[in-house]
């Protein structure tokens, strides 16, 4: 049911017409003292009325300030007790006053948040502290969550953030929390995490997602909040503890970027159940199921080698290594999850130098126990390999293009197709699947270009165009999510 809107703009209007008719009056009487050689009818009406004007001017300068109270007191009082069951009325009267930026009537100013993200960073960041704690992911928590967590991610230097939505649902005991849609989340980023409200009033919204992203595998979790309200201790959530916060006061405040208007949506079980309909709407019980175990593998094609540069078909029967590009490129893919807290438990590897290159130079740096598996292997390009594509194509112009639209035609001279690699790859996928062998566990694995873009599509991604389409550089990583009934790419071709 829409609800109707009040407003004070009514009020306001009369309030103004009637104090600017009082402020005018008040002008005209002191300019009288102008017209001193008028006649004597007009010096006559001065000296008598003077004093009239001005309790007149004073009266209806008074009657307009009634007027806006008395409809602010009828407007509250209907807001309060009839339409909204005792939710108390946090609009403020004139949201416009403001001095200094610091606004009247419970209103936080966008000023004030900007000053708490920066203060927050800044502490965040002291280098010298042993509260040194660089978020590896923001998580926001509704609306104001998002805002307030972006505004400390650009303070950050841009750290990743997730925003996340809340359904209700209201007993007589009390209220119900839970987040509105399934989430994954790669355990590079579960290091540490920033979970960040708009406001904190009994901490259990805290403490829910709290608990939820420890279920996910979060290794740290510290809370941050922009207004930490302050209530007695039988009303929180006792065992939350706010690390980081903007302002902290007793009173209900407006934030920033909520409109004059503005209630939290649960605060009433019309109100969430509006909103849970919404969500509803787009995401069915099924896909909103969450599981508490979330599992699944990095993987990576091989770095750079002489070969790839000139485009030189190399499969599993030419053995190369790295050129000091992809020596390069492999230190700077062990860097990169070294900075985002990722320590591998085991590194896979197809069994030639290039992979076992790559494989080895990231264990130096990120951890890791290598396991060579011949499932990884490239695909075996028979009488191609060691020609550049512009030589397979003159000598073997039949021969490619039934390789390129058809996954069952062998390369010249080879006996092994795109459907045979695809045939291993998908068993070592249903190896680690039925083994739990990635949960709770950091998993690289470490494959070429045809075996790494077939592992891809196998799980998920393109499944019904062409696999060639599926970028994978030299040195790129991607992320498979493992689901008991699914398999899923989270992540892929990213370049470190």
């Amino acid at each position: 049911m829409k609800k109707k809107k009040r407003s004070l703009d009514g009020s306001i209007r009369i309030a103004v017409v009637l104090s600017v008719a009082g402020v005018s009056i008040l002008v005209l009487n002191s300019c009288s003292t102008w017209f001193q050689r008028a006649d004597t009818f007009q010096s006559s009406f001065n000296d008598h009325s003077a004093g009239w004007l001005n309790m007149i001017t004073i009266v209806t300068m008074l009657s307009g300030w009634l007027v806006t109270g008395a409809e602010w007191l009828r407007n509250h009082i209907d807001f309060r007790f009839k339409n909204d069951k005792g939710v108390e009325d946090k609009r403020p009267i004139l949201p416009f006053l403001t001095i200094k930026g610091k606004s009247f009537f419970r209103r936080f100013t966008w000023k004030q948040a900007f000053n708490a993200a920066d203060a927050i960073a800044k502490e965040l960041l002291v280098a010298t502290s042993k509260d040194f704690y660089l978020p590896t992911l923001i998580v926001g928590i509704g609306r104001g969550g998002a805002v307030f967590g972006s505004l400390i991610s650009y303070e950050l230097g841009e750290v990743p953030i997730l925003a996340l939505e809340r359904q209700y649902k209201h007993f007589k005991a009390g209220r119900e929390t839970k987040n509105a849609y399934p989430i994954r989340i790669p355990k590079a980023f579960l290091k540490h995490v920033l979970l960040v409200a708009g406001e904190s009033h009994t901490r259990k919204t805290l403490k829910y997602f709290t608990d939820m992203l420890k279920g996910m595998g979060a290794e740290e979790i510290r809370n941050c909040v922009f207004y930490n309200q302050l209530l007695p201790e039988d009303q929180m959530a006792s065992d939350v503890k706010i690390h980081y916060y903007g302002v902290s006061k007793k009173n209900d405040y407006i934030m920033p970027w909520q409109t004059e208007h503005s209630l939290h949506p649960s605060e009433n079980e019309d109100d969430a159940k509006a909103q849970n309909s919404k969500i509803g709407s787009s995401v069915t019980d099924e896909e909103n199921h969450v599981d508490s175990v979330e599992s699944g593998f990095y993987c990576m094609r091989h770095a750079k080698t002489d070969a790839n540069v000139d485009d030189v078909f190399i499969g599993s029967r030419t053995d190369c290594a790295l050129n000091d590009e992809g020596k390069t490129q492999a230190r700077n893919v062990g860097e990169y999850f070294k900075s985002i807290g990722v320590k591998f438990d085991i590194i896979y590897h197809g069994p030639m130098k290039r992979c076992i290159e790559t494989a080895s130079i990231i264990s130096t740096i990120a951890g890791g126990k290598l396991s060579s598996d011949s499932r990884l292997s490239e695909l075996d390009y028979g009488r191609w390999e060691g020609l550049t594509r512009i030589e397979i194509r003159d000598r073997y112009t039949v021969d490619y293009e039934k390789y390129c639209s058809d996954m069952s035609c062998c390369p010249t001279g080879s006996k092994e197709s795109a459907i045979d690699v695809s045939e291993r790859i998908a068993g070592f996928l249903q190896e680690l699947k039925d083994s739990n062998a990635t949960i709770g566990k950091n998993i690289l694995v470490v494959t070429h270009k045809t075996a790494g873009r077939l592992l891809l599509q196998i799980a998920g991604h393109n499944p019904d165009g062409n696999f060639r389409d599926i970028p994978f550089d030299n040195a790129a990583i991607g992320y498979v999510s493992i689901k008991p009934d699914k398999i899923s790419v989270i992540l892929d071709n990213k370049q470190c």
